[in-house]
């Protein structure tokens, strides 16, 4: 019989009365064959593990401490010393220049009456300190009589009382002491000792009373200066950086004293940019792993693709704390400077504090709490079921650990799971 008409007849069969069958039959029939091709096809596809494996490697694992920080330099605002004008600049900004260099002329605003006022209170400050110079010897000279004061008063009253103590009589009197004699000796201990506590603070207080004079004739000086013209020096050598003023910008003096401040803003900037270096802060956690000359890997936001190498210069020995959180100020060196790099630009650096080559690893996914230790997870050969490993680990980096014991390379080990939890992160029994 020929194979081909043996297997479509009962097809053809099936066929015919599949078409006169009603309607509800159809449907039965076609969600039976469907369930059969889904039962089918679940059989014939081999299952996949929930779990995500790896094998134990032997690699390279460091411990690395990453911050973010600035780039700093040694710098100098420089402001106006008088209240006026521009007149003149005698700089650029990327000009070098050297301490006590001209940098530029104000013509000063103020009218004849605003310096002749600031004039009168400069010497005003003047005679102050002047006179709190000499009321220091006044004072002095009024302690030592008040001292001698309280000599004699404590003097008197001893003599009443050791006449009073072998019955004898006041020598003034020629008779016994009476309530009014003793208390009016003993007041007058009370108030020569009084008086000596009163000239003994004057007399401390001299030196104070000068040191605010001079305060005030500083003061006062600046405020003068400030109605005067002036040219303006460098006060260190260094690069001009920040100069947008221009001939005939107005510029303000910064002036601050003993009772109030008047703080403008700077003209220019002069910073030693070859100087330049990072500085950034590091958590208390952290503090005891940096170590003065560790190397650190640098780089800028501002400059793409581009490595640079430092090491640690600095290391604050006292936190700062704030609002409970304490750092520690650090500061690096930048070994290769760039055209490119500019003072107060932002810096990602990894510290390398540690490091261990050729030594087992695994992920640090694989790490597991286990009976007050640690361990890994692998499935066993023999059951099939999931089991602990402990293990001793060493060095932790930032996605690997070092293996001191219990693993072997090229195990079979459990880094996580491709059945999601609850949560929406993935999880591993146990």
């Amino acid at each position: 019989m020929n194979i081909i008409h043996f297997v479509s007849k009962p097809f053809i069969s099936a066929k015919n009365w599949f078409m006169k069958a009603s309607w509800k039959k159809k449907i039965l029939v076609t969600v039976l064959v469907l369930v059969g091709i889904l039962v089918l096809k679940s059989l014939l596809t081999p299952k996949k593990s929930p779990y995500i494996f790896e094998s134990v490697t032997r690699g390279t694992v460091s411990d690395t401490i990453s911050e973010n920080g600035n780039v700093t330099t040694g710098q100098v605002s420089v402001f106006s010393t008088t209240n006026g004008i521009i007149e003149e600049i005698y700089v650029k900004n990327g000009e070098q220049v050297k301490a006590g260099q001209n940098l530029f002329k104000v013509k000063s605003t103020a009218t004849p009456a605003d310096k002749a006022a600031a004039y009168a209170t400069y010497m005003n400050a003047v005679n102050s300190k002047n006179t709190a110079t000499q009321n220091k010897p006044l004072s002095q000279s009024q302690l030592e009589a008040a001292r001698q004061q309280v000599i004699e008063a404590s003097n008197a009253v001893n003599a009443m009382n050791d006449v009073r103590n072998n019955g004898g009589v006041n020598p003034s009197t020629k008779k016994q002491y009476t309530q009014e004699e003793m208390d009016s000796i003993n007041s007058a201990l009370t108030s020569a000792r009084e008086n000596f506590t009163s000239s003994e603070q004057k007399y401390l207080n001299a030196d104070a009373n000068i040191q605010a004079g001079q305060a005030g004739i500083s003061s006062t000086w600046l405020a003068y200066q400030a109605t005067q013209d002036s040219t303006v020096t460098a006060p260190i050598s260094g690069t001009v950086g920040n100069f947008l003023s221009h001939v005939n910008d107005n510029v303000t003096a910064s002036m601050t004293n003993t009772t109030s401040s008047s703080v403008s803003s700077p003209v220019l900037v002069i910073g030693n940019l070859d100087g330049q270096y990072i500085t950034t802060q590091i958590n208390e956690v952290d503090h005891p792993k940096i170590k003065l000359g560790q190397k650190a890997v640098i780089t800028l936001s501002a400059i793409k693709d581009k490595t640079f190498e430092g090491k640690i210069l600095g290391i604050d020995t006292y936190g700062t704390n704030t609002s409970g959180v304490i750092t520690y100020n650090v500061s690096l060196s930048l070994n290769s400077m760039d055209a490119s790099i500019a003072p107060g630009m932002t810096v990602n650096i990894d510290i390398e504090t540690n490091k261990k080559e050729n030594v087992l690893t695994v992920a640090n996914a694989a790490i597991k709490p286990y009976q007050g230790g640690k361990a890994v997870q692998v499935i066993d050969s023999k059951t099939n079921k999931l089991k602990y490993v402990p293990v001793k680990i060493g060095l932790k980096g930032a996605t690997r650990t070092e293996i001191i014991s219990g693993l072997k390379e090229g195990m079979k080990i459990i880094t996580g799971t491709t059945v999601k939890s609850t949560s929406g992160s993935s999880s591993i029994g146990g």
